[in-house]
């Protein structure tokens, strides 16, 4: 009985095999000759692959001497590039919150960027502004054949590049 079911065995898998042999090449055939060419579709992100953004997030807060209460929206930032003497400016939302988005390629790979960061004296009554100038710099490097941004601000290095900033208000 054990011979039996050995060349049973035996003969299924010759019997398959011999099938296999036939249709394989059949198959394959049949496919290239009715398959176009083959087409890469793949596309890699750029953006991810050649830019370091940058977020230069301000936090801004006004502290009263008083009951009476100014909120912290409408302030304006200033950004001024060191090397270029470009400016952006940027105003304070609801929340006293606002943000300078810079954005490193490629070709900035090598290069040491400087930044100062302001609030813009907008002569409110009864504001006393905030004088405090940030020195943001920005160091871009490739890793990995990406440009990467580190960023330091007032000669420490920052995992996330946020700059508070405080008035106060004195209605008097």
């Amino acid at each position: 009985m054990n011979i039996r079911r050995k060349w049973g065995k035996l003969i299924l898998i010759v019997s398959l095999v011999a099938a296999l042999a036939f249709l394989v090449p059949t198959t394959l055939a049949y496919m290239f000759d009715h398959a176009g060419s083959l087409i890469n579709t793949f596309a890699p992100k750029t953006d991810v692959l050649t830019e370091a953004p940058v977020e230069i997030v301000i936090e801004k807060t006004v502290l009263s001497s008083t009951d009476k209460k100014m909120g912290p929206e409408g302030f304006t930032f200033q950004l001024e590039d060191v090397t270029t003497g470009e400016k952006q400016t940027v105003t304070t939302d609801k929340d006293g919150a606002a943000r300078f988005l810079l954005i490193f390629k490629a070709e900035d790979v090598g290069q040491l960027n400087e930044f100062k960061v302001s609030e813009v004296n907008d002569a409110r009554k009864d504001v006393t502004y905030s004088d405090v100038v940030y020195t943001v710099k920005v160091n871009v490097t490739a890793v990995e054949d990406r440009p990467t941004a580190t960023v330091q601000v007032d000669g420490k290095d920052v995992e996330a590049c946020v700059l508070p900033f405080e008035n106060i208000y004195d209605p008097g």
